[in-house]
């Protein structure tokens, strides 16, 4: 039985067009260097020089009328690097400070990690911070008291060497600045990834900078706490705080929290107390972006206003009101968002746009999502009354 050859690769079926005349050749019209077999027409090597001297020609022609124009410049322009981690995991329960594991983390991670050494005016001691470059034209996040008051700041690079840097935008509600170091070349940058995925008990790591001859800091420890707030009286307290059992060094104050990716998930913002070893907080990397971000296009955070101070709803209170917590309104400003929809003394306020909240701090947490303009809906207490109230945010006065 014969076989149809739809292809027509070995017989064909009509009479073929000359090879020069084909988009395709036959192998057996194809010599075993790639060119046309014997007695396929082949170009005259003059021809071939001609053309090669025209597309040179023309190449050359079409880079000088791109540097006459003005595009060669835009076509030469180095992008901006920023990296983010699609997903984040725990370390293994095997790693220890000094484990193989942890060690090369430390090694991909490092070389986006500086020290910050600052100079004050009045005050002749260097302070000592670090930072974490997550954009490759040298901006770094760092923590605002790290750079707060400083006349002069030096970046130290992993490799040893420095550079000056200077303040793009600070924060003191969250304890978070950016500091652009002036290099003149691209930066390794840290991948960032996410605090939302992190749990009590997942593995971590806190790393420092380099500071002049001194070493970096690396220490291996647990998430133990996640929501914290540390007060910093007469600073705003800071919320939503992760708490880890890794040593955190002054000197590492602004470094980076490193998930077991070695992704980026906190910026180490401060010490806290009560623990041998004392226990190291960390500013969430969402929210430290998120900073940076409105630092980078503004120079300013534009922080939304409610209006409402108070408390925390007693576990018993919120029994008998059949919830699982809940901010309790002491006191309305006058002229507050709050106000304006209604809210007195005595309310409890349970969810935000439908999201329970437990505190008073949970609340803030919530809030700060959000922007000036944005119209939010509140779950409120009042009694034993669940009312539904729907308030538009604005910007906090300079005063509150």
């Amino acid at each position: 039985m014969e076989h149809d050859d739809p292809l027509g690769d070995d017989v064909p079926h009509s009479r073929l067009l000359p090879p020069d005349d084909r988009l395709w050749r036959h192998p057996s019209e194809v010599s075993a260097h790639g060119m046309p077999a014997a007695g396929g027409r082949r170009m005259p090597p003059k021809l071939w020089v001609v053309a090669a001297l025209a597309g040179i020609s023309g190449a050359l022609f079409a880079v000088g009328l791109m540097g006459v124009t003005g595009n060669l410049r835009r076509v030469l322009r180095v992008p901006v690097i920023e990296r983010v981690a699609l997903r984040t995991d725990a370390l293994t329960a095997a790693t220890e400070k000094a484990s193989p594991e942890a060690l090369a983390i430390s090694r991909r991670v490092q070389p986006a990690v500086v020290g910050i050494e600052v100079e004050v005016e009045g005050i002749e001691r260097r302070i000592r911070g670090a930072g974490v470059v997550f954009r490759s034209d040298g901006h770094v996040l760092t923590n605002y008291h790290v750079v707060e008051g400083a006349t002069r700041i030096v970046v130290v690079m992993s490799d040893g060497h420095s550079a000056e840097g200077r303040i793009v935008g600070a924060d003191t509600w969250s304890d978070i600045a950016v500091v652009k170091v002036d290099d003149g070349s691209a930066m390794p940058v840290v991948t960032m990834g996410s605090a939302g995925g992190l749990t009590v008990g997942q593995k971590v790591m806190a790393m420092g900078g380099p500071s002049g001859n001194e070493e970096r800091t690396l220490e291996v420890g647990v998430v133990s706490g996640l929501g914290r707030q540390v007060e910093r009286s007469p600073e705003p307290t800071l919320l939503d705080m992760i708490q880890t059992s890794a040593p955190v060094a002054v000197g590492s104050s602004g470094g980076a929290l490193v998930d077991g990716t070695g992704a980026v998930v906190g910026i180490i913002t401060a010490l806290g107390g009560g623990g041998r070893p004392p226990a190291g907080m960390a500013t969430p990397i969402d929210w430290a972006r998120a900073v940076a971000d409105q630092l980078l296009a503004t120079g300013r955070v534009a922080r939304v206003w409610l209006g409402v101070e108070g408390g925390d709803l007693a576990e018993e209170a919120a029994r008998l009101l059949g919830v699982k917590g809940g901010a309790v309104v002491a006191d309305v400003k006058d002229g507050s968002p709050a106000g304006a929809a209604g809210l007195t003394a005595d309310d409890v306020i349970t969810s935000v746009d439908g999201s329970p909240l437990g505190s008073m701090g949970a609340l803030r947490v919530l809030l700060r999502a959000h922007k000036p303009g944005d119209v939010v809906t509140l779950t409120v207490m009042r009694g034993t009354e669940a009312k539904t109230m729907r308030v538009e945010l604005t910007e906090r006065p300079a005063q509150s």
